[in-house]
């Protein structure tokens, strides 16, 4: 499924920049060189039938398989719209050519449940699997309340698809969908360790209260239902990065901070999930001088490189002709444009993490970063079309 450069269908925006160090420029909402950057981007576009919107990149770091593949470059890809074994995808570009190919890997079997989920936004590697999560968020349309389906973990060996790179193929993916625990778990900790969590109007505080009823209402009679509570918030997973210590640190894009920060949360053993137990929420920790009261934002993709988490980080929501929290916000709610940030996450216990600016983006879409070949790749969030966006990163 080659395609061309010069020709545009459907779209997974990758910009390429120069790695950054965690000393590098301070943190702050400096406008300055954004219009520049962005000017520069060039565009590919890769057609794929189906559901397009890609959510997360996770590179390819098996050489033998890229070179079985004839790729130099490849990426792990999930589509954000319907269920998670239906929406893996790999990204790869031709050795020495600027083309691209974009291809749907088949799973063979699901593993644990199989009923439906939805939205996948989250990639990360860890002992040689993949791990895929759920938003574990709400619809922007139809009832205002949050879905059962999109409350999930899952993971697949690598090596399965490596082993038969001309299949594409993974013999076994293992699905969790986790009814609400981490939606429980993280409300707990946040009110357990008084991060503080949005300062509200009363026209915002009233749309959370109704999307937690309506929630409650919706799945009355299920065992699990009491893991939704009055006075909980919605929460909106969208960064995923294992540490060095094998926790896996969470980045919200709502909540957000009473100042308009992004919250992150630390989970110890993400794993036992699929042994239907409890994980541990041990930190959580608000980013510093990256949003604010009057441009809330959040957390829409994460990447670790050694100590350094680089996040790109943007508004709550899209669509604010349909999402009922961008309408309750106003426009501080969606004005953030996409902004990449790096920090290092303390060994102490210290609530409060200072984030700098790596740069600006023009647009607001921007998720999804990768790091490989001496280069950042991010994906943008745009429905139906997959874009590849390309940057040279001189001077980052």
């Amino acid at each position: 499924m080659y395609i061309k450069i010069a020709k545009h269908i459907v779209a997974l925006c990758i910009v390429f920049m120069l790695a950054a160090g965690c000393d590098g420029q301070e943190a702050g909402k400096e406008e300055a060189g954004s219009a520049e950057e962005t000017a520069r981007l060039g565009e590919i576009r890769l057609a794929l039938k189906g559901d397009n919107e890609a959510s997360s990149l996770l590179a390819v770091t098996s050489v033998d398989f890229l070179n079985a593949m004839g790729w130099d470059l490849a990426f792990w890809t999930v589509l954000d719209e319907g269920r998670v074994e239906k929406a893996i995808a790999l990204i790869g570009k031709s050795k020495g050519k600027d083309r691209w190919a974009i291809e749907r890997v088949r799973v063979k079997k699901v593993k644990g449940h199989k009923g439906k989920t939805d939205d996948s936004e989250a990639l990360c590697r860890k002992d040689g699997y993949v791990y895929i999560l759920g938003s574990h968020f709400g619809k922007k349309k139809g009832k205002d309340h949050l879905r059962e389906e999109r409350q999930f973990i899952a993971r697949f060996k690598e090596s399965s698809v490596f082993a038969k790179p001309d299949k594409l193929t993974i013999d076994e993916l293992v699905v969790s969908r986790d009814e609400f625990l981490l939606h429980r778990l993280i409300n707990k900790r946040l009110k357990e360790l008084n991060v503080a969590v949005g300062e509200h109007t009363e026209k915002v505080e009233e749309t959370i209260k109704e999307i937690i009823r309506e929630t409650q209402r919706e799945y009355k009679g299920k065992w699990w239902v009491h893991r939704v509570e009055e006075g909980d918030r919605p929460i909106n997973i969208e960064g995923a990065v294992f540490l060095e210590t094998g926790s896996l640190l969470l980045g919200l894009r709502y909540p957000v901070s009473k100042n308009g920060n992004p919250i992150l949360v630390e989970v110890e053993d993400i794993d036992v999930l699929f042994e239907k137990k409890e994980p541990v929420i041990s930190n959580a920790w608000v980013l510093q001088n990256v949003g604010g009261k009057e441009e809330l934002r959040g957390i829409r993709a994460m990447e670790r490189i050694g100590d350094c988490i680089h996040a790109i980080t943007g508004n709550i929501d899209s669509r604010p002709d349909i999402s009922i929290l961008l309408q309750a916000h106003g426009p501080a709610g969606s004005r953030a444009r996409s902004a990449h940030y790096k920090f290092v996450i303390p060994r102490s216990g210290v609530q409060q993490v200072g984030a700098q600016l790596v740069r600006n983006f023009a647009v607001g879409d921007v998720e999804g970063i990768a790091f490989a070949d001496g280069r950042f790749f991010c994906a943008r969030d745009k429905e139906e079309e997959v874009i590849i966006l390309f940057y040279s990163g001189a001077g980052h």
